[in-house]
Order: C-alpha cells, then structure tokens, then sequence
C-alpha cells in the first residue's frame, strides 16, 4: 500500500508548480495526482486504470475526455501523435494549455504522471 500525502498549493501557479510542491514526498517513485475539480466515475476505478497502464507501458499517463469544441480553451489540450496503443490509449506529442479553438491540436482536454517529469 502507497502513502496518501495531502498537499495545499499557497497560491494558484498551475499543475506544474502544484507537483514540484510536491517533488519531496515522491521521490524517484511513480505517483499519481487527484485533482479537487476532477471527479470521475467509472466501471472501473481511474487510479486502477493508470496503475494497469503504467505496468504495460511503463511510462507517464494522462487521463483525457473529449470536450465540445466551444470548450477547448478551458483545459489543457492533448497533441495526439496519431499512434494508437491499444484499447482507448494514444500516444500523445505535447499538451497545449487553454488553446483558442483554432489553436486547439485536439478535443482531448487532460484529467489527470511519472517523477521523470521533473
């Protein structure tokens, strides 16, 4: 069993600097990141999900929905590199955060990473 650790971000900087916040408490280990404003119910638990995921392509995860066009520039948006990996997993070249629509690379709008990010 993995250690739960909850950390308050001061001030509001972004996801980037909310993980960095937390950089002491992970370490070189995998980790995952909860969101308060991502609340997500499925057949099978998210967090059960990324772990699967992790084991099978050993590498960071992004959990993702399809958003209506007009909001796109509420979320960070997902680049697909065009490969498909399996069963509902793409591989992905960059996130754009909060595109114009016609910036948008996507609809994918990011949920939800490795240590290796730092």
């Amino acid at each position: 069993m993995g250690n739960i650790y909850y950390i308050l971000q001061k001030e509001a900087n972004g996801l980037g600097h909310a993980i960095e916040c937390d950089r002491q408490f992970i370490g070189h280990e995998p980790f995952a990141v909860f969101l308060d404003d991502d609340i997500v119910q499925l057949e099978t638990p998210c967090l059960k999900q990324f772990i699967n995921g992790f084991k099978k392509y050993n590498s960071s995860l992004v959990g993702v929905h399809k958003v209506p066009d007009e909001a796109v520039s509420k979320y960070g948006i997902v680049a697909p590199k065009g490969m498909k990996l399996g069963k509902n997993v793409i591989e992905a070249d960059s996130i754009v955060d909060k595109p114009s629509f016609d910036e948008a690379p996507s609809n994918y709008a990011i949920i939800g990473h490795k240590s290796s990010i730092f």
